[in-house]
């Protein structure tokens, strides 16, 4: 049996990165913190961040008083920089403009686009749902450079998985069911995936790996966190 100051089982392990609508946890196991709210006995996150728990400095303990608080760490978001400075607001507007950041989960996988289902927007914050707006990242739009003239080497199950969180730029209003959505800047596309529950750690541009089996997945992936840093010693080095 564990003890009460064990962490409980969460949906996701403390350090995902978890986005508007995500469930976290019931709360019978854990306080709802910043960035959070209850709905029907469960607790959501309402921001885009990092997930974290912390001890409840009230002493906890019971269904009523958990031991844990859960809460969303924006500040400290394993996405690329640029993507965790998305405005997290109050929604006050739900119409998307081309241009904007945004994030979210891909629903399904087509031959030709990949279909998101968006949470987040740039300057707007958390957008209502569901039903959520809908976005497709097509074949013409998934990668810059080479992939630009050559759309035939562009696989978009190798690219995208359902489930994955993804970051995305709005580049037209689209057609009368979604918005069209590029991921070709170095520092968009997928920031999170899981394989059977377990998160993913991106490795390169292109592959995610199982930190519990080792197994390696393609992917799109933003610019990794590991790989920008560095990148900027590179640059250090090269100054002096």
């Amino acid at each position: 049996m564990e003890s009460s100051s064990s962490p409980p089982v969460l949906r996701y392990k403390e350090g995902s990165t978890v986005i508007p609508g995500d469930r976290i946890a019931t709360i019978r196991q854990v306080r709802s913190g910043i960035g959070t709210y209850v709905k029907g006995g469960h607790i959501y996150a309402s921001l885009l961040g990092t997930l974290r728990l912390q001890l409840n400095n009230d002493g906890g303990g019971g269904d009523n008083n958990p031991t844990f608080i859960c809460s969303v760490d924006v500040s400290s978001s394993s996405s690329s920089s640029k993507n965790s400075n998305l405005l997290l607001l109050p929604a006050t507007s739900q119409v998307l403009k081309v241009g904007q950041l945004i994030v979210g989960r891909i629903s399904r996988i087509t031959p030709q686009n990949a279909v998101v289902e968006i949470r987040v927007a740039e300057g707007v914050g958390p957008l209502r749902g569901p039903p959520y707006y809908e976005g497709a990242i097509r074949l013409d739009d998934v990668r810059a450079g080479k992939a630009v003239v050559d759309q035939n080497h562009v696989v978009l199950a190798d690219c995208f998985r359902p489930g994955d969180l993804v970051s995305c730029r709005v580049i037209s209003m689209g057609d009368a069911r979604r918005y069209f959505l590029s991921t070709a800047e170095t520092e968009l596309g997928v920031v999170r995936a899981e394989r059977k529950g377990v998160v993913m750690i991106p490795v390169s541009w292109k592959e995610m790996e199982c930190p519990v089996t080792g197994v390696r997945e393609s992917r799109k992936n933003a610019k990794p966190l590991m790989l920008q840093q560095r990148h900027s010693g590179e640059e250090e080095e090269g100054k002096e």
